[in-house]
């Protein structure tokens, strides 16, 4: 019967109490994979790796983490709570679409000075803009708004970047169409709260 492990020496843990474990390498053995380290002094999971090791993030803000130099650093995302993953709602009355979920978005440019209104009132910043490539969703210029909790395809810019198009609801499903070929691109289904779910979606670059 293998023996347990026995815990690490004090000089193998840093300020936090964090075992420094050699990283562990690919299966090819060519390039090493990020290390973590076990810290019993952490309040949270954290790390700094964030675009290759971090998915479905949710931002926050005003959250500081204390940094092993006495000084305070911010974090600037967690593990979505809230945000509906990779769902997307038909919305006639957005004016672009838009999503929270910074995961699904590629190709990102950054916007200034551009503020969307919510259901709330209050104007939600837009940060920038990104495609969209998943098994479900295509969609060029999707806005990428910190907050939102849902990701939304805007009726009326499909219409209008795309005048080939035609989005027709009719009882608990919703089609788009090419006028061109005929060929369907897209389709929904009406939920139980009235609101159309995206089943696919495939809107090329123009």
């Amino acid at each position: 019967m293998a023996s347990a492990a026995s815990p690490p020496a004090a000089s193998e843990l840093d300020s936090y109490g964090a075992s420094r474990g050699a990283g562990f390498k690919s299966s090819g053995d060519t390039e090493k994979a990020t290390p973590w380290f076990l810290a019993t002094g952490a309040a949270h999971h954290a790390t700094g790796e964030y675009k290759s090791l971090i998915t479905e993030t949710e931002p926050v803000t005003d959250w500081v983490v204390s940094a092993g130099n006495g000084k305070g650093m911010h974090a600037h995302s967690i593990l979505p709570g809230g945000i509906e993953d990779s769902t997307w709602l038909l919305d006639s009355y957005a004016t672009n679409n838009m999503s929270g979920n910074l995961s699904l978005l590629t190709h990102m440019v950054p916007v200034n000075n551009q503020v969307v209104g919510a259901g709330s009132g209050k104007g939600m910043q837009v940060h920038g803009i990104g495609s969209v490539f998943t098994e479900a969703v295509v969609l060029p210029d999707v806005w990428y708004v910190p907050g939102l909790a849902m990701s939304l395809v805007s009726v009326n810019q499909l219409t209008n970047d795309n005048p080939n198009l035609s989005i027709k609801m009719s009882g608990t499903a919703c089609h788009v169409t090419n006028i061109n070929d005929g060929s369907v691109i897209g389709s929904a289904h009406l939920r139980s709260d009235n609101k159309y779910e995206v089943d696919f979606l495939r809107i090329l670059q123009n």
